[in-house]
């Protein structure tokens, strides 16, 4: 199954490669960066070295601080060679937003990411949580039509969106979809949400497709795909 993922992922642009006996650290770079809406695709990431970035690098965790997640990087090696930026309690969208994206060549658009949300007072009844976050996320899909289906995830029972053709951008995941062109590489975006104790927890990914795969396979691929992402976002130890 690694080495399948592995294939899928490597379709993307490599990252810089390591000099010869130097060790492969669990994530490629972590930055801080703040709202990115703004950046032409292609674009390097504007952001800062992320406060104890070094300790990232070597433990291979980051603490969401403010939430009760980390991200445990050694859990999801196949981002090992991505870039991660960090941007913790956004509130352009009128609640409290704590994104975690990759990018697997330091550049825009992003292509995964973690995204935590607290919810407001009105929004703590578990299935009105879930019932708006489908809203809105059709809201985000506009003339087009994802699928809905129920999941599982690390953190409990949650809902599974398929976007076939969505592709990432400057403000993946939580911006209106953006969707390949007619004569692009295919892909398919794929993100599951689970509520928790007050939060909605989104894993999202879009992955390119080889040209002329059948949509049943390529489902099939991102969900194999994302049953290994999901596995990195991860509560953080009991003091």
């Amino acid at each position: 199954m690694l080495a399948k993922l592995a294939v899928v992922f490597a379709l993307a642009m490599p990252g810089t490669a390591l000099a010869d006996g130097a060790e492969k650290t669990p994530i490629h770079d972590v930055v801080t960066a703040g709202n990115t809406c703004s950046i032409a695709a292609g674009s390097a990431i504007a952001g800062t070295p992320y406060p104890g970035h070094d300790a990232v690098l070597k433990t291979g965790k980051l603490a969401i601080d403010g939430t009760d997640y980390l991200v445990d990087f050694n859990a999801i090696p196949d981002m090992r060679d991505y870039t991660v930026a960090v941007n913790l309690h956004a509130t352009d969208r009128g609640v409290d937003d704590s994104y975690v994206l990759f990018t697997r060549d330091g550049l825009v658009p992003y292509t995964a990411a973690y995204l935590i949300t607290k919810l407001p007072d009105d929004l703590k009844d578990e299935g009105n949580a879930m019932e708006a976050t489908m809203a809105l996320e059709e809201g985000n899909a506009g003339d087009h039509k994802p699928s809905f289906d129920s999941a599982n995830t690390p953190l409990g029972a949650g809902m599974e969106m398929i976007a076939d053709g969505r592709v990432g951008s400057a403000c993946f995941p939580t911006s209106p979809f953006q969707f390949a062109q007619p004569a692009g590489p295919a892909s398919v975006g794929i993100s599951r949400f689970v509520v928790r104790n007050g939060t909605v927890i989104e894993y999202a990914l879009v992955l390119p497709l080889p040209a002329g795969i059948e949509q049943d396979e390529g489902v099939a691929r991102a969900r194999a795909a994302m049953d290994a992402f999901q596995k990195g976002l991860v509560l953080k130890p009991a003091e």
